[in-house]
């Protein structure tokens, strides 16, 4: 192990923990200024939705709109809840055309996103498998029942 991961030492992971297993990375704190796990951005969660409230109207082209502050507002508190309880890494976070924010993960076998919609109360999850045809879609809520079944989605990966 490197000196930045660590094992969980949460009783559901004892037995092998989930992202050695499933993801074939170690656990590290994502909001870290120094994280450096290479499965996920390098640029602290952050850092990453201090630039994107810094797009305004036509940031992707002309006539583009503004990204919607309630969308990016709720893709981060979202974020912040739900990745202490998978350890996943750092997700790459970029601005959809919308208006609103998308927070995603390329993991060994899977491809695996939540997004943001503006005018929405819900986080929008995409998961794509690379090595079947599996391909897995839900709306969650913003609310603790929407972070603990990301979690448990996120622990269901594994077949």
């Amino acid at each position: 192990m490197s000196p930045r991961s660590f094992t969980i030492e949460h009783p559901r992971f004892v037995s092998g923990s989930i992202l050695r297993d499933v993801f074939g990375v170690e656990a590290h704190d994502a909001w870290s200024p120094t994280n450096d796990v290479t499965a996920g951005s390098s640029t602290p969660i952050g850092e990453q939705f201090a630039r994107l409230r810094e797009l305004g109207a036509g940031w992707n082209g002309e006539g583009s709109v503004a990204l919607d502050r309630g969308a990016l507002e709720g893709l981060e508190r979202f974020l912040a809840a739900a990745l202490p309880r998978t350890q996943l890494p750092t997700p790459y976070v970029y601005a959809t055309p919308e208006g609103g924010g998308c927070a995603e993960w390329s993991l060994p076998s899977w491809e695996l996103a939540v997004e943001s919609v503006p005018e929405s109360r819900a986080i929008q999850l995409h998961a794509t498998s690379l090595t079947s045809d599996r391909i897995d879609e839900r709306e969650l809520p913003l609310d603790t029942a929407g972070f603990e079944d990301f979690a448990a989605f996120v622990a269901g990966l594994r077949g």
